[in-house]
């Protein structure tokens, strides 16, 4: 029994021992980093008498915007390319491959591989209000010609001829549309993006969905194309309200109720002719629409209360 019970201690003792060898080298062996290190590495370059800071990326690129929607995403990318961006060489639109009802548009910069150039160049635009964001990211070729080739094809899909009408879609497509579009136009304004004093209101969600419903249902009254009216209220004024030509003045043979009277001459009044909201109507034309409305035979009890214009002229 002597040798079973030293055999016993024995298996017990080595067993103690590879276990806490195991234990030790489980502990002590290098473990891999959780950050991976960064892909591409910065190297200060002198290139013709200039100081580049270059990586070993073959394509640098920064992504600008992330929608869920496909059209506010195609407009966005259609704006900064017209913008003719400084340190841009392209704008790229493009979506993940993968059907999925979360996925995201982005637009992307392809810019430098010169960091000391690429970062100022969009905190300007940053500054500027032409981009909220940047997130500078390395590409290979073979990345930037798949981004290039979505890019074609969204391109592509949105010039295409057209075989149907904006009119011709149903309402719930239509509206949604149209409220969008003027979203977009509000955001991008330039007095918005630049800050520039004093600065419109952007319009709100809810204030974008109520004018989508009201031009739809004037351009139907009137009969007349609804890009008509979304072409005027995006020249004008980005559909914001504000005033402007504030020093328009013109001169008439006699004060009207509502005019304001800059100077009296000779049997003559000097009126003060600013333009009035989205629409930039100066307050002589709209006296004038005024009066032919007054003249018109068309129901107007068919539009909605809030759209019917009253007996008597109100400008502001």
């Amino acid at each position: 029994m002597k040798w079973l019970v030293r055999f016993s201690l024995l298996f017990v003792t080595m067993a103690a021992v590879a276990a806490a060898g195991w234990y030790a080298v489980e502990r002590l062996r290098p473990m891999p980093l959780a950050y991976p290190a960064p892909s591409a590495v910065p190297e200060v370059l002198l290139d013709h008498g200039q100081v580049r800071v270059a990586t070993n990326c073959e394509f640098l690129y920064a992504s600008v915007s992330t929608q869920r929607d496909e059209l506010l995403a195609y407009l966005e990318f259609q704006y900064l390319r017209g913008l003719g961006l400084p340190g841009a060489s392209e704008v790229l639109l493009t979506v993940p491959r993968t059907v999925h009802p979360d996925r995201t548009y982005r637009v992307a910069l392809v810019v430098e591989n010169d960091l000391l150039r690429a970062i100022p160049n969009l905190s300007e635009l940053k500054a500027r209000g032409f981009i909220n964001s940047f997130d500078i990211r390395c590409a290979t070729r073979k990345n930037i010609e798949d981004k290039r080739a979505q890019t074609a094809l969204f391109l592509g899909a949105y010039n295409f001829p057209v075989r149907k009408k904006l009119e011709n879609l149903s309402q719930s497509k239509l509206r949604p549309s149209v409220e969008r579009f003027i979203l977009f136009k509000s955001r991008t304004d330039r007095r918005v993006r630049a800050g520039i004093q004093p600065v419109p209101p952007e319009l709100t969600p809810e204030q974008a969905s109520e004018l989508a419903s009201d031009i739809i249902e004037v351009s139907r009254f009137y009969s007349l194309p609804l890009d008509f009216f979304l072409g005027i209220g995006a020249m004008e004024n980005n559909y914001m309200n504000v005033r402007g030509d504030l020093e328009h003045a013109v001169w008439k043979r006699r004060a009207e109720p509502g005019d304001i009277v800059l100077k009296r001459r000779r049997g003559r009044v000097l009126v003060s002719n600013y333009a009035i909201g989205m629409w930039q109507i100066t307050r002589e034309t709209l006296r004038y629409a005024h009066e032919l409305y007054l003249k018109d035979s068309r129901d107007y009890s068919r539009l909605s209360p809030r759209l019917r214009p009253g007996a008597e002229l109100e400008f502001d």
